[in-house]
């Protein structure tokens, strides 16, 4: 997964950071209710930046989450290296969904905790997308913050990641990319342009590492509106 990044606001629109809640798992020995508790952020890398938030949802917070989800889920899909479209592989063994932004109190909470780690509003972050894997065994309520390119806006290759094989038991994730700028007000218009082409220099770089599978929503766009990245992931005529 290609990350991206915080600081350089001259990149219009770039997901800034991912942010990956464990809403399945071992349950924590405390866990946060209400605002951000910035005593429970531990650095676990700097190259990649990387960030832990032990609990940074409460159990009942992730079970709500998992409710939410559990009925909605569909099997995630990857990247076809010559199409660039969408299609189902055995590599790949998450189903997911994505939530509404304030889609309930509980929703609307953990939108405004996020935003008060990561100093950036809620309408820079996308919808919350829940994951499930039938494997792992991770920490209920723990937050992992990490970025994709430097200060500098180059590409930090050290953030590349893949998931090991589930074992045992089941992980549910909740992941959440945030942006520079605002997300809700930057969504291009149906119609706005009939001509195929990238609206970020970085498309080919995103599509080339699986972005326009993992991000469709940003890369490839809705029934609603287009993508940002329709062409470096072939779905529109050149």
């Amino acid at each position: 997964m290609a990350l991206r990044h915080l600081h350089h606001l001259l990149l219009l629109l770039v997901a800034t950071l991912a942010l990956r809640l464990v809403v399945g798992g071992v349950p924590a020995a405390a866990a946060s209710v209400g605002a951000f508790d910035p005593s429970r952020v531990v650095q676990l890398s700097w190259r990649p930046r990387a960030f832990l938030h032990k609990g940074f949802l409460s159990d009942a917070e992730c079970d709500h989450l998992i409710e939410l989800a559990k009925d909605k889920l569909e099997k995630s899909m990857v990247a076809d290296n010559e199409s660039g479209k969408s299609v189902a592989s055995e590599v790949r063994t998450s189903s997911g969904m994505f939530l509404e932004k304030k889609q309930d109190e509980v929703v609307t909470r953990i939108e405004e905790r996020i935003a008060a780690w990561t100093f950036l509003p809620p309408e820079n972050g996308e919808s919350i997308q829940i994951l499930h894997y039938q494997n792992v065994k991770p920490v209920k309520g723990d937050a992992l913050l990490f970025f994709s390119l430097h200060p500098d806006a180059t590409t930090d290759s050290d953030s590349l990641h893949g998931s090991c094989p589930v074992i045992a038991g089941q992980k549910w994730s909740a992941t959440k990319w945030i942006h520079v700028r605002s997300f809700d007000l930057s969504v291009k218009q149906p119609g706005s342009s009939d001509e195929c082409e990238d609206d970020n220099t970085l498309c080919p770089q995103w599509a080339a590492v699986g972005e326009c599978a993992k991000n469709p929503n940003y890369m490839v766009g809705t029934k609603e509106a287009p993508g940002f990245c329709r062409k470096s992931c072939k779905v529109c005529a050149q």
